[in-house]
């Protein structure tokens, strides 16, 4: 079930697949996916920083996801109930996220970085 789209620089369609716990690519005219964890994590939200790595919401986990390179890192978020529903890269490369209890927060860049 693919829900949330965003594209990339290079012309790749990203999308979430919720209950299959996949980030879907489409480029080229062909489809290739990832794995975001062993659980289902309740993904939502999409978004394509100006680097290219692709950030997802993980509402069941209170976190943010970063796919980069075929890898995905797992940010927890400072709220244990968060719950990241929607998502945005500002030009900075923050991190911005809309939570469905009514909060608004952001990951800044600086701690984003590669590790």
């Amino acid at each position: 079930m693919p829900s949330d789209v965003a594209v990339g620089s290079g012309g790749s369609v990203w999308f979430l697949q919720f209950r299959a716990n996949r980030i879907g690519r489409f480029k080229d005219g062909q489809f290739s996916d990832v794995e975001a964890g062993p659980e289902n994590a309740g993904l939502s939200g999409i978004a394509v920083a100006p680097n290219d790595d692709v950030w997802f919401g993980m509402m069941r986990r209170a976190s943010l996801g970063r796919l980069r390179n075929g890898h995905i890192e797992i940010f927890a978020l400072p709220r244990d109930n968060a719950r990241p529903f929607s998502i945005a890269v500002d030009r900075d490369g923050n991190v911005w996220y809309a939570d469905i209890s009514g909060f608004v927060g952001m990951l800044p860049a600086r701690h984003a970085v590669a590790r």
